[in-house]
């Protein structure tokens, strides 16, 4: 069921079991970048996981998950200067920061919305 991610299952779970109790509850208080660098440190987890961890667990609302979907809406309507660059590190924290300024502390619900919006019409029905 998980095939080559298991080994990295494994050690993530590992890694969150040997943290003090009450560590998630801690970073759920934490300011979002100290919760964002704590997630990166578990083992297998890059950027886009960990700000997932941040809006959808942590409760992070400015956290914004950048995936091929998010980056294509960005720098074709926010950030067009972004387009032609790799997805360093840099260039993901960039994208993000887009979408915070222009949608303030809620912008990972907007990136959700605006995901949505993005693949909703692979997956539904046409309506008439």
């Amino acid at each position: 069921l998980w095939g080559f991610r298991a080994p990295r299952v494994i050690e993530a779970a590992q890694y969150i079991a040997e943290r003090p109790t009450g560590w998630l509850e801690e970073l759920r208080r934490a300011p979002y970048p100290e919760a964002h660098a704590a997630v990166s440190e578990i083992p297998g987890i890059g950027a886009k996981i960990a700000d997932c961890v941040c809006l959808f667990g942590l409760w992070h609302e400015q956290a914004v998950p950048v995936d091929t979907h998010i980056r294509r809406i960005v720098t074709e309507w926010y950030a067009p200067e972004l387009m032609s660059r790799s997805l360093t590190i840099s260039a993901y924290r960039r994208l993000g920061e887009t979408l915070r300024q222009r949608f303030g502390e809620y912008a990972g619900w907007a990136q959700q919305y605006l995901f949505w919006d993005a693949i909703a019409p692979k997956y539904l029905p046409a309506t008439r």
